[in-house]
């Protein structure tokens, strides 16, 4: 399943549905779900940017809030896979392109960038620790799974040595909450 890696805290407030996009200079055509990776290497002090102006009034009270809650359930994982969302459009851009199609109203849209708008956040109970993200969307060797039995979201290693046979050689993986067997064929 396709990823995209994020500095903390934006990964933080995407996945727990804060944040409703993501600013980038490039134009994304994908419209599917994603992983959503924290990057190991978050090179923010976020006191640094409140103290500095970097947010609006709104954004200072979504993020001091959020960010302190997420910090004391250690939510703020890095190098990790914390998180999916769906991506399901892409607006505004910079003013000399002419392939914009307007700004997003959040108060996360930043001027000049495109606007992926962001749907259906989830944070995973048990993120995938210790992987090593990459520019762009990638590879990430993992897939969200959601149990038949119990409707629980969770991650799953798709790689070779993740994978579990039965039978003809069908990937298996058992849910973390209700311990149901889920075939490749539920995935």
């Amino acid at each position: 399943m396709k990823a995209i890696t994020l500095k903390q805290p934006w990964a933080y407030l995407v996945c727990a549905g804060i944040k409703p996009v993501e600013n980038r200079k490039w134009r994304t055509h994908r419209r599917d779900r994603v992983l959503i990776h924290a990057s190991a290497n978050p090179k923010v002090n976020l006191m640094d940017l409140v103290c500095s102006g970097f947010f609006n009034e709104e954004q200072k009270k979504e993020v001091i809030f959020n960010v302190q809650n997420a910090k004391r359930s250690g939510e703020l994982n890095t190098g990790a896979i914390i998180g999916s969302v769906d991506i399901v459009d892409c607006v505004g851009a910079s003013p000399d392109m002419t392939d914009c199609s307007g700004a997003h109203p959040s108060i996360w849209a930043e001027p000049d960038c495109f606007h992926w708008v962001l749907e259906n956040p989830f944070i995973f109970e048990n993120p995938a620790i210790n992987v090593r993200g990459k520019l762009s969307f990638w590879e990430s060797g993992y897939i969200e799974v959601i149990c038949p039995e119990c409707g629980r979201r969770q991650l799953h290693n798709s790689t070779v040595g993740g994978i579990q046979s039965i039978g003809w050689g069908n990937p298996i993986h058992e849910c973390e909450a209700c311990g149901y067997t889920i075939t490749e064929s539920e995935f």
